[in-house]
């Protein structure tokens, strides 16, 4: 299973909205390419419609994320606008690198155009 590790918290919700839809194109396109990709943007996004979560709080979305990260068998860090700054990310990083857990690393932009992709 690949882990994809992107940015989402921002006090802007439309920065917010626009890194939900950046990753949920990419796993839904590596989904479509026969990779077992699992975003936990994307999912946790999508719950929070029905049940009020907080949005910009990695304490909280802690568990859920690395719970999903130890059973994967790499992470791909996105590296959308912020990756280098997002708490979330340096955490996820830092759990795939005590687990001996390989880490790649993604442009967006070459991944859009190798897959032919619009946002």
């Amino acid at each position: 299973m690949i882990y994809l590790s992107s940015p989402y918290s921002n006090p802007d919700d439309a920065i917010r909205e626009q890194n939900y839809k950046t990753v949920s194109l990419i796993a839904a396109q590596m989904v479509y390419n026969g990779e077992l990709a699992f975003s936990p943007i994307s999912y946790g996004h999508n719950l929070s419609e029905f049940k009020e979560m907080p949005a910009n709080n990695w304490s909280f979305w802690y568990n859920f994320c690395i719970g999903f990260l130890l059973k994967s068998d790499k992470l791909i860090v996105v590296k959308m606008d912020g990756w280098d700054r997002s708490v979330g990310v340096a955490g996820e990083i830092e759990v795939a690198i005590k687990n001996n857990i390989p880490i790649e690393y993604m442009e967006p932009s070459e991944f859009f155009s190798v897959n032919n992709l619009e946002l």
